[in-house]
């Protein structure tokens, strides 16, 4: 497992190799959304399941390192998606 240090780099690796992306999450329902800024690609949209499995590994990777930035943790979950899907 990477130190406190090396998972705050890792993630913000990850989170500037997704920027123009956007990450929305609704809790209630659940589902995510992963959209690119420039409007170029369609979303990417996850709900039951999938989502609940996002969700549940952002609050564990938060809870790992709380100053970390929500964004920058959304991004690095995002990624594999982002590279998959998009790329």
């Amino acid at each position: 497992m990477a130190s406190g240090a090396s998972l705050k780099r890792i993630v913000k690796a990850d989170a500037s190799h997704c920027a123009g992306v956007s990450i929305k999450v609704c809790r209630r329902l659940p589902t995510v959304t992963i959209t690119d800024d420039a409007g170029e690609r369609e979303d990417i949209f996850m709900q039951g399941n999938d989502a609940e499995s996002f969700i549940s590994e952002f609050d564990r990777l938060v809870n790992r390192a709380p100053d970390m930035l929500f964004e920058d943790a959304l991004k690095h979950l995002a990624k594999p998606y982002v590279e998959c899907i998009w790329r």
